[in-house]
């Protein structure tokens, strides 16, 4: 069963975020807490968000410091375009 809607969303802005190089690799992404405020949406649907993202390779968790993008250029060609079909 694939991720909910709102998960991809959030997921997919994130992913083009980065990308797009709006956060660099090892910069913290916002808290869980913020992005869910900002974009009007659960914390669970962020956590779940952040954890395709962390599936993918495109962020890290850091215990008790938040998340870090992980994701390089380079890296582009391993990216998995659809985290509902992996």
């Amino acid at each position: 069963m694939g991720a909910p809607r709102f998960q991809l969303h959030r997921y997919e802005q994130l992913t083009r975020e980065i990308q797009a190089g709006r956060y660099s690799p090892g910069e913290r992404i916002p808290g869980t807490r913020v992005l869910a405020e900002t974009h009007g949406v659960s914390i669970n649907t962020v956590l779940q968000a952040q954890k395709l993202l962390e599936n993918q390779r495109m962020i890290e968790a850091v215990p008790r410091s938040g998340f870090f993008v992980k994701w390089r250029g380079e890296d582009a060609a391993q990216l998995v375009k659809s985290p509902a079909k992996a």
